[in-house]
């Protein structure tokens, strides 16, 4: 199964039963909800810092983390946009500008955002370091980025499919990717790793930051 289609295969479910203890009804709300509180207490940046501002939200899910009523303008990009609509039904805000790309398409897009968001996004792409390139071009100010796929110290950078979790196949190396991170132009300005640390590697889901 490739990623997006592991991807569809997570959301139906979703979709259908709910997770984390909210209905399939509760879910959208409450996912976007734990976002934001995600970035303001462990990046310490909420709503108020996308006003007046453009924002790119990329890999944006049907949940996105960018914020029409505060911000001047969103752009939200995912590979599978289309199919969040037309399958599940999710109905982004009209008054963004919506796009149904990848990471690999920031270029021909042509898109310059004050703020852009990868939350999520780094996770499955084959190739991170061409990613933060990408992310690189299309970021004129900070980029908020979540990882979380597992954390390793050391090893490989990516391996697909090293767990029973295929919506998240990936290794990420800390080291590689604080390389990437430099050599895509980016510095840290936040950084924390959440969640219990087993041996050498962390358990998911809990790498947050914000890249200038």
């Amino acid at each position: 199964m490739d990623r997006l289609e592991a991807e569809k295969k997570y959301w139906r479910a979703i979709y259908k039963n709910g997770k984390y203890g909210y209905s399939a009804d509760e879910f959208p709300a409450a996912a976007i909800h734990f976002k934001h509180l995600m970035a303001q207490f462990i990046i310490d940046r909420n709503r108020s810092h996308m006003a007046g501002k453009t924002v790119l939200d990329v890999g944006c899910g049907p949940h996105p983390v960018a914020d029409r009523d505060v911000a001047d303008h969103v752009v939200l990009v995912d590979p599978l946009m289309s199919w969040y609509r037309d399958e599940l039904g999710v109905e982004y805000d009209p008054r963004c500008e919506l796009h149904t790309a990848g990471i690999d398409d920031l270029v021909d897009l042509n898109i310059r955002a004050d703020i852009v968001i990868a939350w999520n996004m780094l996770d499955g792409v084959p190739d991170p370091e061409k990613g933060l390139t990408q992310l690189r071009a299309a970021c004129l100010g900070e980029l908020w980025l979540h990882v979380g796929v597992k954390l390793s110290e050391d090893g490989p950078t990516k391996t697909s499919h090293v767990d029973d979790d295929p919506a998240h196949p990936w290794f990420m190396n800390l080291k590689c990717l604080d390389r990437y991170i430099s050599e895509a132009g980016f510095r840290w300005e936040t950084k924390t790793i959440l969640d219990h640390k087993v041996g050498r590697v962390y358990a998911q889901r809990r790498l947050f930051g914000v890249l200038a």
